[in-house]
């Protein structure tokens, strides 16, 4: 809940300077009523987004613990100018461009005069001195949404880091999963949580647009950041793209190794992956944009579990493990992708016995991991030698191997057809069913299925699945 008072007047006023007896505030306002609630139950917790300058003074009285909720900053500003469009119309009044409003937001603000609206009072503004301070007049409101939720993380950053680690933890909430709900009860000491109430509950989307009455369609709402002109991109960099860095969205900065890969580009072979700024978003999407095809997997995977028991899994190419770490939640579940960043985030947000993801180039020789089944999504296409991938995907299995090629299926080419993008250093291939299925009989596979799989989409009516068992070794 968030109960009131929630501090909206103090919270600004602190940020501001204007005032500074935080422990005081916390005292008269915020202790009662929690120390009210713990004579009543074990566990009291409360949300509000204004807490943020009181974090030391909220420990220092209660000896609270703190869940950081963070979301990918593109889609909080979407979000936000989504709820300022269609439903509230009241965000950062004073902004002079005029927005999208519909008549439900239009008459939502003339309700509530400015004065009285604590909620956009609440928000910061750029202080004295602070960069956009003289500029702010003149922003847009996708730029002041931008500004907000760069400096909202960054405060509560800034408060959290002066309190023992231990006390504190942080939470991705751009795609929740069960999982991650579990690891918040462990924190808590919470009991009594179903993994599939809370997947269901996760399902409902409570709290969003559609559940507060608001009916809107696409063209209505704010586009996907993946829709944003460059421009907005650009903007939206400026302001809040060292925090995105901060929060994991976007890689950390690097240099390229301007060396010639075997293609003729000057982009090395699997610097995209290891700069791209995707994040989870991006990954989420990617994952929602094949839905049909991890559909597919999922039940490809229950029948032969039930035959062969696969007790240990191995995901290549994994970016986020977003849909598959919580899928494969009770089994040894190993993530491998060639972007360190990408596995620093799934070590950071995805903890879980028994599972491990570790940054390695599989057509390296050295790669020595093993797993009952071996998988792959839309990983093939994009690599320089898919004989290679496969070999090494056949030498790191124990029984089956199951791999998807995204961009098509091409009964007609007797050998892969690679292309490699001098933009990118990316390579976006097309392959040969027929050289598959002789690959994996050289490397002794049986009961061997190259073939078209269904997307139900109109882009790509085709995918090429490619399953195989393991044969005899000795």
């Amino acid at each position: 809940m968030e109960p009131m008072p929630n501090l909206n007047v103090e919270s600004r006023d602190v940020f501001d300077g204007r005032r500074h007896d935080v422990d005081q505030i916390v005292a008269r306002l915020v202790a009662p009523r929690v120390e009210r609630g713990m004579r009543e139950t074990q566990i009291y917790g409360e949300k509000n987004v204004t807490y943020g300058p009181f974090v030391t003074a909220l420990y220092r009285r209660l000896r609270c613990r703190f869940i950081f909720l963070i979301r990918d900053g593109r889609e909080v500003v979407r979000s936000l100018l989504d709820w300022h469009n269609l439903k509230f119309g009241s965000i950062y009044r004073e902004c002079r461009e005029a927005g999208q409003v519909n008549d439900v937001a239009r008459a939502a603000a003339a309700n509530l005069p400015a004065w009285q609206d604590t909620s956009d009072y609440a928000r910061p503004r750029p202080r004295v001195g602070e960069r956009l301070y003289t500029e702010w007049s003149e922003l847009s409101r996708f730029e002041m949404c931008a500004w907000y939720w760069a400096t909202v993380n960054e405060l509560y950053f800034e408060q959290l880091e002066c309190i023992p680690s231990e006390d504190w933890i942080l939470l991705d909430y751009t795609r929740p999963e069960a999982s991650q709900i579990e690891r918040v009860a462990s924190f808590l000491g919470l009991e009594g949580l179903g993994y599939e109430q809370v997947k269901q509950m996760l399902g409902a989307r409570i709290n969003s647009l559609s559940d507060r009455g608001v009916s809107a369609s696409a063209e209505q709402k704010y586009p996907y950041w993946m829709k944003w002109s460059a421009a907005q991109r650009e903007a939206f960099d400026l302001i809040a793209g060292a925090t995105m860095e901060k929060l994991g969205y976007y890689p950390p900065p690097g240099k390229a190794n301007a060396s010639m890969n075997d293609a003729g580009s000057k982009i090395p072979f699997g610097q995209f992956w290891k700069t791209h700024r995707g994040g989870i978003s991006w990954y989420s999407w990617m994952y929602d944009y094949r839905a049909e095809q991890h559909r597919q997997f999922k039940a490809w995977f229950e029948t032969k579990d039930a035959e062969c028991s696969l007790n240990s899994i191995m995901e290549l190419g994994c970016g986020l493990a977003v849909g598959y770490a919580d899928y494969f939640r009770d089994r040894q579940y190993l993530g491998v992708d060639l972007a360190p960043h990408l596995i620093e985030w799934c070590r950071k947000h995805r903890p879980r016995g028994g599972h491990r993801f570790i940054t390695k180039n599989i057509l390296d020789g050295d790669f020595n991991e093993t797993a009952d089944l071996v998988f792959s999504q839309g990983t093939i296409d994009n690599v320089p030698d898919m004989d290679a991938f496969l070999r090494a995907a056949v030498r790191a299995s124990r029984k089956w191997i199951y791999i998807t090629a995204y961009r098509g299926y091409f009964p007609e080419l007797a050998s892969h057809r690679v292309q490699c993008s001098d933009a990118d250093g990316v390579y976006y291939n097309d392959i040969s069913p027929d050289r598959v299925k002789a690959v994996l009989a050289e490397e002794g596979c049986i009961d061997i299925h190259v073939g078209p799989q269904a997307t139900g989409r109109e882009d790509i009516p085709y995918e090429t699945l490619i399953v195989a068992r393991i044969g005899d070794r000795r």
